[in-house]
């Protein structure tokens, strides 16, 4: 008498389905920005913000300092916060939340453990809030945006590397970007989320472009940054479709994302580590800031 095994496969199917579902769900719960998330923000007066700030700052200083270390290889950092963070995080229908922004860049920084563990420590030399004129911005216009950090960071007392803190609507909506630095330069900037272990991700990305570590989706590991800004716009366009394409099949293998990424991957990748083929690039970066 032949077997039926129908059954089993309907059951496979059903709970592989159910499986991308809920992955889908956990995934949008956490990773994603809705309307009903910043409903309320921005609508604090900014005399209101900026008397708040500074008196909420001395609490960010506290936490954040952190003491040169033996035997490590000790990087010094300018962490600089925009006033529009504050008005991000704070919401004018509850005045219990008036500090979050202290607490969403302090557990943003929790992302560089990934390098300390690699003997990198990540001294903070100053913290700064500014409020500087920007505009929304997408891949082609990142040249006159950094443009404007630069003279931002000129004003700054020097430091190995700069870190701006700005609120994710600073990016044109239709960009995939939460996050831009300069590969072995010394300025990055993150796009703060409501997710902190994205931030986080965010945080230690564009740590490894500073500290000379690229896309691996560009396989020329030596490729220079300004040679991706001046890409023309269809090769652009079509690389990104190559990394939607990965995402998108990635997603059915692994929709709550439990295996480590390599952190320079593009996409929201919750959990994520350095990858063994970077270690020579970070070896010479430990050479760079050795002081």
């Amino acid at each position: 008498m032949k077997k039926n095994y129908k059954w089993l496969g309907n059951s496979l199917l059903i709970s592989y389905l159910g499986y991308l579902c809920t992955g889908g769900i956990y995934r949008g719960i956490n990773e994603s920005l809705s309307a009903k998330d910043i409903e309320g923000y921005y609508n604090k007066d900014p005399a209101i913000i900026s008397k708040e700030i500074y008196t909420e700052k001395p609490t960010l200083d506290f936490i954040l300092q952190n003491k040169e270390k033996e035997n490590k290889t000790n990087i010094t950092l300018n962490v600089i916060v925009h006033e529009h963070v504050k008005a991000f995080f704070d919401n004018k229908n509850n005045q219990n939340d008036d500090a979050l922004w202290v607490r969403k860049v302090i557990n943003t920084m929790e992302g560089l453990e990934i390098y300390e563990k690699r003997n990198f420590n990540f001294v903070i030399k100053h913290t700064y809030v500014k409020n500087f004129e920007y505009g929304c911005f997408n891949y082609y216009e990142e040249r006159e945006f950094f443009k404007l950090l630069k003279q931002e960071r000129d004003k700054l007392e020097k430091a190995d590397l700069n870190l701006f803190f700005m609120p994710e609507g600073v990016i044109a909506p239709f960009t995939s970007s939460n996050g831009v630095a300069l590969l072995n330069g010394d300025i990055g900037t993150i796009f703060l989320t409501k997710s902190d272990r994205y931030n986080q991700k965010i945080i230690a990305h564009e740590m490894g472009h500073l500290l000379g570590l690229e896309h691996p989706e560009f396989h020329d590991r030596n490729i220079n940054f300004e040679d991706i800004l001046n890409e023309k716009k269809p090769k652009k366009i079509q690389k990104m479709m190559e990394i939607i394409k990965r995402d998108f099949f990635m997603f059915f293998i692994d929709p709550f994302h439990f295996y480590p990424e390599n952190v320079m991957k593009y996409g929201k990748h919750p959990s994520f580590d350095v990858v063994e083929e970077d270690e020579p690039i970070l070896e010479k970066a430990r050479k760079k800031f050795k002081k």
